[in-house]
């Protein structure tokens, strides 16, 4: 009499799940105590956002629009009468927000990058 056993080939699915999307960690951004200003912070987003060439001159010295955000003092004017919170963090504004959707896609705007500038803007615009 054979007594035949099965073999079962056992598989777990739990390494072949795809990868989950992750929410925004906004939480690891800033290091606690940290307080977010121009020159170690804010400056180099607005050199990948707004007066990098490659995305347009819109934010350059002497631009058409006269919006020069490549110097503290002009930004920081623009933090202080609300255009910039408007325009970068109020998605309902009346203003076109920035970065411009019309820039090119990998000039996005992360979400840590908009946490900073909220900070920054809420932390009364330092500079150093």
């Amino acid at each position: 009499m054979f007594v035949g056993g099965f073999t079962f080939y056992l598989a777990s699915c739990t390494f072949d799940k795809a990868e989950q999307p992750q929410k925004a960690d906004t939480t690891n951004c800033i290091d606690s105590g940290h307080v977010v200003t121009y020159v170690a912070d804010i400056k180099s987003i607005l050199e990948t956002h707004c007066t990098d060439p490659k995305y347009g001159d819109c934010h350059q010295a002497g631009s058409l629009n006269g919006f020069d955000y490549t110097n503290y003092a002009n930004i920081a004017a623009e933090a202080a009468n609300g255009n910039l919170y408007d325009r970068v963090l109020n998605p309902n504004t009346v203003l076109t927000p920035m970065p411009s959707p019309l820039s090119a896609e990998s000039n996005v705007m992360a979400t840590c990058d908009t946490v900073k500038i909220r900070a920054w803007i809420e932390g009364g615009w330092p500079e150093q």
